[in-house]
């Protein structure tokens, strides 16, 4: 068989997917299938290293979209180029007589499925699935029909095999049900393996006083994170405890929060005995990998809860308690695995109280031993990629 993987976006965790496929490829390769990877038009320059392990397989085939095409499911409002990026799909699937495509964001393609039969059978992966979301409101309700109606009318085309669905198992029981469908699989979101930076220190790195506690919030920053939160909840911690603990902020966000965020730290500073930091930058995995490890506790006062979050992960593997939102998926997961405490309000003044009140708790490590197990990377490859 011929089997497209077809991810044309270079931010976040799509290389990291496209490694662990490459990953279970190198060890797990044992038919006649080909594995034609259409990915970004810079993406051997960016991960070289991804590139040439792939290069080295047999059964691997390299294909970078043009910058043509690249401008084209850029360019325009999410309709338009759902459109063209399922039709620059359509074109490679015919040139390569394509019998599968692996499309890894079905939010890239998700109204041009709605209209057009590709040319073989498709599976991917629903990041923003409408279950979980809130209808108290008036403009929530309208959110969750319109996803609804979207997925409803998606996977009536014929070519659609597979839908799957990060992490939630109750999402999946009740697609299927709606829908009556039976197409919706859960995936594990994978838990990469990292390698600590060599000779890291946090606390030189920083500048932070080895009596103080950690408490890292890391990752694409903003409001949907509860980042405004997590800076206000500075303010509000126990002059007691004010002197033990530091929050660091790593990530970037857009460019009006990174002035209200700025803003903000500056203000407070001179009111808290609290260490507040920004490295305002995205860190390399390695580093990244060496903070979560070096940290001690992790906050996740995410709004959007209804969504996994792939930062849960990275503390599961570092053996790190986290400080998580009490509701949607989050908290399920956090319970389930007992990964570590929920917040009872998603405001500043309950993130404060819950750092205190864990400063000097422990990691519950055979819960996030299990949960790191259940995400292996191997496991998320297998079932991607099974037919």
């Amino acid at each position: 068989m011929n089997i497209i993987i077809f991810d044309t976006s270079i931010t976040g965790h799509h290389s990291e997917y496209l490694r662990h496929l490459i990953d279970f490829l190198s060890i797990n390769h044992a038919n006649d299938s080909k594995y034609i990877f259409i990915v970004h038009s810079q993406f051997e320059n960016k991960f070289p290293i991804i590139y040439n392990k792939g290069k080295e397989l047999e059964c691997i085939i390299w294909a970078q979209v043009t910058a043509e095409e690249l401008v084209r499911i850029q360019k325009g409002n999410s309709f338009v180029t759902s459109f063209r990026t399922i039709n620059v799909m359509e074109t490679y699937a015919k040139r390569y007589s394509a019998d599968h495509i692996v499309a890894l964001d079905f939010h890239t393609i998700k109204y041009g499925a709605i209209f057009k039969k590709l040319p073989c059978s498709l599976s991917s992966i629903l990041f923003l699935q409408f279950y979980r979301l809130s209808t108290r409101t008036f403009k929530e309700k309208i959110e969750f029909y319109k996803r609804y109606w979207i997925t409803r009318l998606c996977i009536r085309n014929s070519k659609i095999k597979k839908i799957f669905v990060l992490n939630d198992q109750e999402t999946v029981d009740y697609m299927n049900k709606e829908f009556k469908k039976h197409c919706f699989e859960m995936l594990p979101d994978p838990i990469p393996h990292l390698e600590p930076q060599s000779n890291f220190n946090i606390y030189s790195y920083y500048g932070i006083d080895v009596n103080r506690k950690i408490y890292l919030h890391i990752g694409s920053l903003g409001d949907r994170k509860g980042t405004l939160e997590v800076i206000e909840s500075s303010l509000l911690i126990e002059p007691l405890f004010q002197n033990r603990i530091t929050i660091l902020l790593v990530g970037k966000t857009g460019a009006s929060h990174e002035i209200k965020y700025n803003m903000r730290i500056d203000e407070i500073r001179n009111d808290t005995n609290v260490q507040l930091i920004w490295d305002n930058q995205f860190v390399p995995s390695q580093m990244m990998k060496s903070l979560f490890e070096q940290s001690d506790f992790v906050l996740l006062p995410y709004k959007n809860a209804e969504f996994s979050s792939g930062i849960l992960g990275h503390a599961a593997a570092a053996n790190k308690m986290v400080i998580a939102t009490n509701s949607g998926l989050l908290r399920e997961l956090v319970l389930k695995y007992n990964l570590g405490e929920l917040l009872d309000v998603n405001n500043a003044a309950n993130i404060a109280l819950k750092m205190t009140e864990v400063i000097e708790k422990k990691a519950s490590i055979e819960g996030q031993e299990e949960f790191v197990k259940n995400h292996k990377p191997n496991l998320f490859a297998e079932l991607l990629l099974r037919l």
